[in-house]
């Protein structure tokens, strides 16, 4: 049985999921884009420290705040592979996109990034970093490069 509960935090956005699977059954996580699905995985695995929570994997206790057992990822037996779209950590969203346009004017290539975000319904994240992202906003940035 894996089951639990956590919440968690990035910026502003507040992470609350709930989870229950008994053995031989599947979880299906589904929702927009920016909705937590990510980052509850993340949670699970260990891979994010929820800010407050208790998670079991197996049966067994890998996290639980009150009582202070955060066991590390390898050693709560879960596989997990991540969505990974190739962007560049150490460029933010706009520096993404304008990465593919390099042979464009500067005017054309910030006019065309500026239409790209819109068109991903990314506006007003163009100076977000890749990290501070849901996987599907960071998809979306792909598909715009």
């Amino acid at each position: 049985m894996t089951s639990g509960w956590a919440r968690a935090q990035v910026d502003t956005f507040t992470l609350e999921s709930e989870w229950h699977v008994e053995p031989g059954e599947a979880l299906v996580l589904f929702g927009p884009s920016g909705a937590g699905k990510t980052m509850t995985l993340r949670s699970i695995t260990g891979l994010v420290t929820p800010t407050d929570g208790h998670i079991e994997v197996g049966g067994n206790v890998v996290f639980d705040r009150a009582s202070g057992v955060n066991a590390p990822p390898h050693r709560r037996r879960v596989g997990y592979v991540p969505q990974d779209w190739r962007l560049f950590p150490r460029l933010d969203v706009t520096g993404n996109i304008a990465y593919g346009l390099r042979g464009m004017d500067k005017m054309a290539r910030t006019e065309r990034v500026r239409e790209l975000l819109e068109l991903v319904r990314l506006d007003g994240l163009g100076k977000r970093r890749v990290r501070e992202l849901s996987g599907g906003q960071q998809q979306r940035v792909s598909l715009a490069r």
